[in-house]
């Protein structure tokens, strides 16, 4: 559990801020000597309270916040505001008419490093492989391209556009890849993406969702 979530409620916030309190209280009453002390326990005593009684309170209700606080804050929920990447179409484009790859754009916040990891097609030891990193994706950026290529360990690198000729070798209909980038607070995010082969031999392109992960490690 990342306990650092509970800050960013609400809840949390009181929970920590209670409990801080409650233990103050308690170091206080424990120096009964004191002038804050007498200070801060006049009301208690007056209304003939236990003098245990409200710090003991304070740190219940404290606890009880924060258990709801880290109860809420499951792990891999994704923020109300955060990027959504997500493909557009596989193929060329009027800016990229002689090359074959992925378009995306992103309807959300900002995104930073947007990248797709290369993914093996079938058994045919091809890896399709998205070229390039977008340092940013904003909502006012429209459609950006991510080059691609197939490159196999023994044989020569072929052209985006053999996809499907190569999907068709190892008869694989389907392909499943993740577009990754973070926000303008370094969280992680995967959109998971799947490229498919129609009857026409056409591939269509979609996302299946998306998820927090940890750092990914990029090449450099």
């Amino acid at each position: 559990m990342d306990f650092t979530r509970i800050f960013k409620r609400r809840k949390g916030v009181v929970g920590v801020v209670f409990i801080a309190a409650g233990i103050l209280w308690n170091m206080v009453n424990e120096i009964g000597n004191v002038q804050t002390a007498w200070s801060m326990l006049t009301w208690v005593r007056q209304h003939d309270i236990p003098i245990w009684l409200p710090p003991t309170v304070v740190l219940v209700v404290g606890f009880l916040l924060v258990l709801v606080a880290l109860r809420e804050a499951k792990p891999g929920e994704l923020p109300q505001h955060r990027p959504i990447v997500i493909p557009d179409s596989y193929g060329r484009t009027s800016e990229h008419p002689t090359a074959e790859g992925l378009s995306v754009r992103n309807p959300g916040y900002t995104a930073l490093d947007v990248h797709v990891p290369s993914v093996m097609v079938g058994q045919s030891m091809y890896m399709l492989t998205f070229h390039g990193r977008l340092a940013q994706l904003s909502e006012r950026s429209n459609l950006r391209f991510l080059q691609t290529s197939l490159r196999h360990p023994a044989e020569s690198e072929l052209h985006g556009s053999h996809l499907v000729k190569i999907m068709e070798m190892a008869n694989v209909e389907s392909l499943t890849f993740a577009i990754l980038y973070r926000d303008l607070e370094s969280r992680w995010y995967a959109s998971d993406c799947k490229i498919k082969r129609n009857s026409q031999g056409q591939l269509v392109i979609s996302l299946r969702g998306q998820r927090l992960i940890p750092t990914p490690q990029i090449d450099q």
